[in-house]
């Protein structure tokens, strides 16, 4: 360990993401294609006893690596991870190259608490006259001996000493004030009845419909754990009866507040005037889903679609349980003239370059009705892109007639599809037939339209959320929000044929 200096304090950085390393690289570019060049990715790595080993690197790193690698070959192989990484319950250094060719000259250590639970990416910084900026955030140390793999361990103390017992270093901690999760607003439309138990200055709104078919507006604080990883929506387990959630771990939602119209427009004109692309999309929630569930999923999609216009939800009344679905297919035709005056208003009100409509499960069917009378009304020219169902809880041959006209009023009309939905698959049983969201044998495919047959997405034990919890399908959406890009554009994506045209599949 002699040639062991580290001789300036250490930089800890909050800013990265955090997917696992025994999986195939595939959904790993995906994810990379999502950071920012001065971002970080941190490979996870679960041995015996539930004990978490972290690998952090820089995005490039992991680009040139995985450049000439099989989509399919898993990754702590191809980077040939050791089962010791940069940490354990005490703080560890550890030493990355790949090769003794091509050494990194640097050393990560990674910050964690009495739990095992990251909090942050520690970088030794260089001699100032040596200096050789990586990101905007980080420097490494002066090069170290190629023939260094793992150096000393950190005390609890967070001294890092030097062979020879020499030059203690103390690194920095993590920023103080530095909250573990950042805050995102979602503007909403609801024609839920509110609480009447409910304050001012905590909304809260029922499963009931609103009295005189009142539409509410308002901004709802949600927030998202840093530790937050693509595609999961991180809740306390439901089987930990006494499990709350924390704000460090958890999505939650903070708080709720109902607006006047004027200041409800004004605010949400501004995120949208601020944001890069003046963009916002408006996502439509499904069957069996509460207000709170509706705002959390939003937070959800606009954090992984890394979203900097305005995130839009609306809510209608569905009774939030698995037997209210009758009830809630009425509910939804009953809110389909109040989405419709909604989205002509956020079109009219925000002078947004661009908005987004997209709609999950029984949602689609409002939307489905909706966009075709859009089609004919008095919207600004281009302004809806996107238009996307997932697994959409609509009889398919009505979606097949109004196909022609959806993909007429936007720039693109997307379907996913599964043939493992149990949801959907239930509602064939009840209405006797197949509906617009399966896949397999009846599958829809129609003119204009971009199916999905995301069948070998893992999604939950229904098959019906896979929309915002399934990682590769996720990736798939921000490429065609972000950027509008076709399926064959779009990455893990294969062409089929049948005989009614093209769709697409995601590959295994």
């Amino acid at each position: 360990m002699d040639s062991l200096s580290l001789r300036r304090p250490v930089h800890w950085v909050s800013n990265y993401e955090i997917t696992e390393a025994d999986q195939p690289i595939a959904p790993i570019k995906g994810i990379l294609r999502t950071l920012r060049s001065n971002q970080w990715l941190v490979l996870s790595r679960t041995f015996a006893k539930e004990k978490t080993e972290f690998f952090p690197f820089r995005k490039r790193e992991l680009v040139e690596r995985f450049a000439d690698a099989e989509p399919l070959s898993i990754a702590s192989e191809v980077l040939h991870l050791p089962e010791r990484g940069a940490t354990a319950l005490i703080k560890r250094i550890w030493r990355t190259a790949w090769d003794t060719d091509q050494p990194l000259g640097s050393s990560r250590m990674v910050w964690v608490d009495e739990r095992g639970l990251l909090l942050g990416i520690g970088v030794p910084r260089e001699e100032r006259e040596h200096q050789v900026a990586i990101t905007s955030y980080l420097k490494i140390s002066e090069e170290l001996a190629p023939q260094t793999h793992m150096l000393e361990e950190v005390a609890e103390s967070g001294v890092l000493e030097r062979a020879e017992g020499k030059d203690k270093v103390k690194p920095e901690g993590p920023k103080a004030g530095v909250d573990p999760f950042w805050i995102v607003p979602v503007f909403y439309a609801t024609d839920r009845k509110r609480n009447p138990q409910s304050s001012v200055d905590e909304v809260r709104y029922t499963n009931e419909r609103a009295l005189n078919e009142m539409v509410s507006l308002g901004v709802c604080n949600v927030s998202i754990p840093r530790t937050h990883q693509l595609g999961r929506l991180e809740r306390p387990r439901k089987w930990k009866l006494w499990a709350r959630p924390k704000r460090s771990e958890h999505i939650m939602l903070l708080s709720t507040t109902e607006l006047p119209g004027h200041e409800f427009w004004q605010r949400l004109d501004t995120s949208v005037a601020e944001s890069a692309k003046r963009d916002a999309f408006i996502f439509v929630h499904g069957y069996n889903v509460s207000f709170e569930d509706a705002a959390l999923r939003t937070a959800q999609l606009a954090t992984d679609l890394s979203f900097e216009g305005g995130p839009i939800m609306f809510s209608w009344p569905s009774k939030g349980t698995l037997s209210g679905y009758l009830s809630d297919e009425g509910t939804i035709q009953w809110s389909r003239p109040h989405l419709q005056k909604f989205i002509e208003d956020v079109c009219a009100s925000t002078n947004a370059n661009a908005v987004h409509l997209i709609a999950h499960s029984m949602g689609s069917r409002a939307l489905v009705e909706v966009a075709h009378a859009l089609s004919s009304s008095s919207l600004p020219a281009n302004t809806v892109k996107q238009l996307i169902f997932a697994a959409p809880d609509v009889d398919s041959g009505i979606f097949q007639q109004a196909a022609q006209v959806l993909s007429a009023m936007c720039a693109r009309v997307t379907l996913y599809a599964s043939d493992s939905d149990k949801a959907l698959k239930f509602s064939k049983a009840i209405h006797g037939y197949a509906r617009a969201g399966e896949a397999g044998a009846g599958i829809v495919v129609a003119a204009g339209v971009d199916t999905i047959d995301a069948s070998l997405v893992d999604t939950d034990f229904l098959g019906h959320s896979g929309f915002v919890t399934a990682n590769p399908l996720m990736q798939d959406v921000y490429y065609l929000v972000q950027h509008g890009h076709q399926p064959s554009e779009r990455f893990g994506l294969d062409q089929r044929s049948c005989p009614l045209g093209t769709y697409w599949c995601f590959k295994t």
